[in-house]
């Protein structure tokens, strides 16, 4: 059985405001759900918009920021006093906590020995994004070709 909580702590002096944000957190093990919910916060933070693609839609910057917050507000249970997501004015605080994030999440994948391919159908195989690496040989050269889906504008969520 799998450990669904992790306890860590930071110590973040900021390079903004001078003063030292300290405390412990407790966060837990992503599920589908959380990653549906993550998913939406990010578009509703982002106004709605995708990604930047010809002049439409938000810079990649605005989106990783609108993502790190959604993340850290689905995923950490308990927090220090002074740690709101959408209140906080150091960016480097934010990613401080979600690297905690993320390395508890990437404990939990498989450990591959060299020259182990990643099969595209098995769950086992797969990131919570639902994406993986492309093995070596597989012709990245393809997708080049492929015509890119219009950015536009989705309706607000409510």
């Amino acid at each position: 059985m799998i450990k669904k909580q992790h306890v860590f702590t930071i110590s973040h002096e900021s390079g903004i405001d001078g003063e030292r944000y300290e405390g412990s957190f407790t966060i837990h093990k992503i599920t589908l759900g959380d990653m549906s919910k993550i998913g939406t916060l990010t578009t509703q933070l982002c106004g709605g918009y995708t990604l930047n693609e010809g002049g439409q839609g938000i810079d990649i910057s605005t989106y990783n920021l609108n993502y790190m917050i959604a993340l850290t507000e689905v995923v950490v249970d308990s927090a220090p006093e002074w740690f709101v997501p959408r209140s906080l004015i150091d960016t480097a605080l934010l990613q401080a906590v979600v690297s905690k994030i993320t390395d508890f999440e990437n404990s939990f994948r498989r450990k591959q020995t060299s020259g182990e391919r990643v099969n595209s159908s098995s769950a086992e195989g797969s990131s919570e994004s639902g994406t993986r690496e492309a093995p070596a040989n597989e012709d990245s050269g393809k997708m080049v070709e492929q015509e890119v889906p219009t950015i536009r504008k989705v309706g607000r969520i409510q």
